[in-house]
């Protein structure tokens, strides 16, 4: 596969006619078929930059990957406070003396507890695999000024981020 913009993974900055493709991408053949685009950014616009410019160009892959998750409901008990867990363990000690009084299946005296749990602690329900929201404002902040950066990006350089 090629690059949709750029040829040139390496070019040496001092003497910019010495050109390579010395750098590749690797994807699995499972995600051969969400590569959205490939761009080799040879313009400079996305490279590394420290003390000192790399010779190697940016490769800026895109992939069209959706993942659908299944949302999950599990319920667990809830977590009782001291007044709901001493209220449980006399009930459960009422049970216990009425069980040994009685002698009924084993069965009926979870039953008895379960039921116990229900009426005093109860239960909640937890979503598994569903986006966790946050509520933090500044986290909120930063990632609306992620979008307006990403956006004003893609204004000033549409065929950099888009496959043609």
């Amino acid at each position: 596969m090629h690059a949709d913009r750029g040829n040139w993974t390496y070019v040496k900055r001092k003497d910019t006619s010495i050109k390579s493709i010395i750098d590749y991408v690797l994807i699995s053949k499972s995600l051969k078929d969400k590569i959205k685009s490939i761009i080799i950014d040879e313009d400079g616009v996305l490279r590394a930059k420290g003390n000192k410019h790399s010779d190697h160009n940016t490769i800026y892959l895109t992939l069209d990957i959706s993942q659908e998750t299944e949302i999950k409901k599990i319920k667990k008990w809830k977590n009782a406070d001291e007044k709901k867990s001493h209220s449980f363990n006399k009930s459960l000690l009422n049970i216990k003396l009425n069980w040994e009084q009685t002698t009924p299946s084993y069965n009926t005296y979870e039953k008895h507890v379960k039921d116990t749990l229900h009426q005093i602690i109860g239960k909640r329900t937890i979503k598994c695999g569903q986006k966790r929201q946050t509520y933090n404002p500044t986290i909120k902040a930063l990632r609306l000024e992620i979008k307006q950066a990403r956006k004003a990006f893609e204004k000033e350089k549409p065929d950099t981020i888009t496959k043609k």
